[in-house]
């Protein structure tokens, strides 16, 4: 069951909705919510029911994990501006290591039947079961990325529509960076299936004795309850094994095709890291490489190689595109000079929207020579960082980012630390005899470091394809916004999980907890490895979850009916229906009033009414949550409406230094200069208007254009005069 419901929450990157306010994204958002609250009330049902143990031990990854969680749940408190049950980022941070923990809780306890019937296996001198259910979750991720990747040469090649009408290709994604992030994690799954299923391959399938297929139906039946039995009942073992190959192939070819129409580099640079890491591990790369760097002269040799090729390759994707790689490079610029400001704690779980535009303009405030060159020119409105380090890093302070390091140092040391698989160990029966040996100890020896018992606790087959694609995923994270992306995040905490549920760890607490308090929190007989809760506790686990559960449930009601109502607001307004527009904003206030792009929308209709006081008031609570070019000049025209010139001009001003290559901010700007007398400035801006080089010509700078030349005739004509 628990399997089925894994899915559901990974098809959040199908939904979207044409009936809801920007429905490529908010779509997904609410189909998360309720999955998610699905996912935990069966959890709930399911400690009511039957389980009467959890097989949770705690290893590195866990800790780290659980470190950065803690301390995001005390930034997020301490916020400002949005309550915590508001911010949509701690919601979606939350659930997500509520689903982190469901599937440490379902796969730990699958592995516990897996060891059992792979022993009996061994024992009867048969092969271990080919089939887990890491391999059947791993198989939908690939699927799900070959449903992407027909989609986008669907939309390539015009038989569906795209979901942004500046791009051709984009999935079921809001434009094509979110897509091809997506499909860069996708891919070395696929490629891991491929070469490290190539010795049993599908000729060794076709020959293979499956004498024991009661024992890989046993062990299916067992271990993730329906979703196997499924997969058992309708396809047989070696029909599960052939699908492997074939949908992974199709996968990594529908990929390699479709990826390279996005031009986003940072997907590149992601399926190449993660490519790597399986071929590494598939021909033991590392190992041959290190023989054969036993000369001073070969060492030199391949790092003047490695630096070169990363010199040219580096080059080339910069120069590729030029002016969006200059626009990152300013955006870590600022980003990084606003860091230091708040080091330890940074400015607030979420606010790197809200603020990242405003310290744009104070950097061309305090660098005005360079407004008119090259970073003036690739300045824009910017909502995330392109790189999640630093954003985390401006949001969370050093403190945050250091427990993510730790996170993705913990990963690493696990995942290449793995025992070699069968490819390249020489008896691998032998080493799985060697691994249930150690799981036949006393229970005390469990209470050792968890550096001794973090090892993972089935065969690696899958275990290197899951850090294949978590390295993908933080390679692309350096250039780009993976966890900006809701079915990236997912995606990726779905591969935590799996990949922390393989590896053995030690009940820390069980340890502790028996010898402070010996049968009040667990039961004396308890086993090390799979501790049984106390009541108390069951019940306290139980009645959370539900609450959670509940208020997902009505926080999905209540947000689906405001973002219909907006995009019928957002209709109204369009349609120049203003008074309606703001009855129908104003109904759906109260849910949406920590919304900074609802709050801009609604103080624009009421200002578009006339209604200026109320607008300049909306239009100040929105720039608590958003910070663009639009709102600064929504504001200034609303400030010039009730006569209050120096703050129409500061707002323009704002406008202008957060996109100086724009001429509307400061077209504006001039005719609020002629209009209150100060021709001087007015004539000075309309000049500058001018001389201005245009980044992207169109209808509206041409129209701008002339109405400078004709302001400027008229201020010569009156000085004439």
């Amino acid at each position: 069951m628990y399997g089925i419901l894994f899915i559901l929450i990974l098809a959040t990157q199908f939904a979207f909705s044409d009936n809801l306010y920007n429905g490529v994204i908010n779509a997904k958002q609410l189909w998360f919510y309720g999955t998610s609250a699905l996912t935990i009330l069966v959890f709930v049902l399911d400690m009511l029911l039957g389980r009467k143990r959890i097989s949770f031990n705690i290893n590195l990854i866990d800790i780290f994990l659980l470190g950065f969680y803690i301390y995001f749940l005390i930034r997020s408190i301490n916020t400002p501006y949005t309550p915590l049950l508001c911010n949509t980022k701690f919601l979606n941070y939350t659930l997500l290591i509520i689903l982190y923990i469901i599937i440490r809780y379902a796969f730990l306890d699958a592995h516990f039947w897996e060891d059992q019937h792979t022993r009996n296996a061994l024992e009867k001198s048969n092969p271990p079961p080919a089939i887990s259910n890491t391999d059947i979750l791993i198989l939908f991720l690939i699927l799900s990325g070959l449903v992407q990747a027909t989609w986008g040469l669907l939309q390539l090649y015009g038989f569906t529509r795209s979901f942004h009408s500046g791009f051709k290709i984009t999935g079921t994604f809001f434009n094509p960076a979110p897509y091809a992030l997506y499909l860069a994690v996708i891919y070395p799954l696929g490629v891991g299936y491929l070469l490290t299923d190539k010795d049993q391959g599908v000729n060794k399938i076709k020959t293979k004795n499956f004498e024991n297929e009661n024992i890989v139906g046993s062990k299916i039946s067992k271990t993730s309850s329906f979703l196997f039995m499924i997969f058992k009942s309708l396809i047989p073992s070696f029909l599960i094994i052939k699908l492997k190959y074939h949908i992974s192939l199709l996968t990594v070819i529908a990929i390699t095709l479709v990826l390279p129409a996005t031009m986003n580099r940072a997907s590149w640079l992601g399926v190449v890291a993660g490519t790597l890491v399986i071929i590494a591990y598939r021909y033991d790369l590392w190992r041959r490489t290190v023989m054969y760097l036993n000369t001073r002269i070969r060492k030199l040799y391949a790092v003047t190689t490695i630096l070169s090729l990363m010199f040219l390759m580096g080059a080339g994707i910069y120069f590729l595109k030029k002016g969006s790689s200059d626009g990152r490079l300013l955006i870590w610029e600022v980003t990084i000079s606003n860091i230091f400001e708040k080091p330890l704690f940074g400015h607030g779980v979420g606010r790197f929207e809200a603020e990242y535009n405003n310290w744009q303009a104070e950097y061309f405030r305090s660098h005005p020579e360079q407004m008119d060159m090259t970073k003036g020119i690739v300045a824009g409105n910017t909502k995330y960082c392109f790189n999640e380090y630093l954003e985390m890093a401006a949001e969370l302070g050093s403190l945050g980012l250091l427990f993510f390091v730790g996170l993705i140092i913990s990963i690493f040391i696990k995942g290449f630390n793995t025992p070699k698989s069968k490819h390249n160990t020489p008896d691998k029966r032998n080493d799985i005899r060697m691994t249930f040996a150690n799981h036949r100890t006393n229970d005390n020896r469990m209470a050792t470091k968890i550096s001794d018992s973090d090892q993972p606790n089935n065969d690696n087959s899958s275990f290197i394809l899951l850090v294949a694609s978590l390295t993908s995923i933080f390679v692309c994270a350096i250039f780009s916004f993976p966890f900006y992306s809701l079915p990236t995040l997912i995606v990726f905490f779905l591969l935590l999980g799996m990949f922390s549920s393989q590896i053995m760890g030690i009940n820390v607490l069980n340890v502790l907890m028996k010898k402070l308090v010996t049968g009040f929190m667990f039961s004396p007989k308890a086993s090390l490895t799979y501790p049984v809760f106390s009541p108390l506790i069951k019940f306290a686990t139980i009645v959370t979850f539900t609450l959670i559960s509940v208020f997902l449930f009505l926080k999905v009601n209540k947000q689906y009916k405001a973002l219909k109502s907006w995009d019928e607001s957002v209709m109204l307004y369009q349609a120049e229906a203003y008074g309606e527009a703001c009855k129908s904003f104003s109904e759906n206030y109260t849910m949406m009033k920590y919304n900074g792009g609802y709050l801009l929308y609604y103080g624009k209709s009421l200002y578009m009414n006339e209604d200026y006081v109320q607008s300049i008031g909306m239009l100040e609570r929105a720039s608590f949550y958003t910070s663009d070019e639009i709102l600064y000049t929504s504001m200034g025209d609303t400030y010039k409406a009730l006569k209050k010139f120096p703050k129409a001009e500061t707002a323009y001003k704002n406008a202008m230094l957060i996109v100086p290559h724009k001429l509307y901010p400061r077209y504006l700007l001039a005719n609020l200069y002629n209009e209150t007398g100060q021709k001087e400035k007015a004539l000075s801006i309309a000049e500058e208007i001018i001389d201005r080089k245009i980044k992207v010509e169109s209808t509206a700078t041409e129209e701008i254009n002339e109405a400078m030349r004709k302001l400027i005739k008229r201020i010569k004509n009156h000085e004439d005069f």
